[in-house]
């Protein structure tokens, strides 16, 4: 069975690498100097938006290259009087 392409809308996408910049910023760094250090593939499972994230590396001064793999959650979150969405990692945290 084929699944359709799915891209949230550019907000959604804007936060979840906001998120990433913030939780594993060593893959944003100068020193990282892979042409590609960023993949993101997102799903909709009945209605819940998830994204899966492959980040890459290759650093100077040895240019050794490595990949992690981590998933996330746009969850909803209450607060008092309204609704916001959030990313949660639910896997692949660095140090997990």
């Amino acid at each position: 069975m084929k699944k359709d392409f799915f891209q949230p809308q550019d907000h959604v996408q804007t936060e979840l690498k906001e998120y990433l910049r913030r939780v594993f910023p060593d893959y944003f760094a100068e020193a990282n100097v892979h042409p590609l250090p960023l993949g993101i593939s997102y799903e909709n499972n009945k209605g819940v938006v998830m994204a899966s994230v492959t980040l890459r590396w290759q650093r100077k001064p040895d240019f050794k290259e490595g990949q992690h793999v981590a998933h996330f959650t746009y969850q909803e979150t209450r607060g008092v009087n309204s609704l916001e969405y959030n990313w949660y990692c639910t896997s692949g945290l660095p140090n997990d």
